[in-house]
């Protein structure tokens, strides 16, 4: 059980690191192309949605249990897959690699 404990951490553990390494990407092209530093508005839009999507998969994850039982968690794991995947698909083709 430790050992599947850590194994399912290590993709868990880049949830709070990756999106400041892409924010962080994303302000220094901004800030090289535009000449003015918004780190503040990149980080407080990032915020909005980040709480947004987190109250969002709260309802959605009340509702579902609420209407099919038990028998949805394996769909809603099953969606949380295919989303972190196409996830990574995405950043697989992250464009501002090739600027920096």
């Amino acid at each position: 059980m430790q050992v599947l404990l850590v194994v399912s951490d290590l993709p868990v553990a880049g949830v709070p690191v990756l999106p400041f390494a892409l924010l962080a990407d994303v302000i220094d092209v901004d800030a090289k192309s535009s000449g003015a530093r918004r780190e503040a508005i990149y980080f407080g839009v990032q915020a909005i949605f980040l709480k947004s999507i987190i109250g969002l998969s709260v309802v959605t994850f009340a509702t579902s249990h609420a209407l099919f039982g038990a028998r949805s968690l394996p769909w809603i794991a099953g969606a949380a897959d295919g989303i972190c995947a196409m996830g990574l698909v995405i950043f697989c083709f992250y464009p501002l690699r090739k600027q920096l």
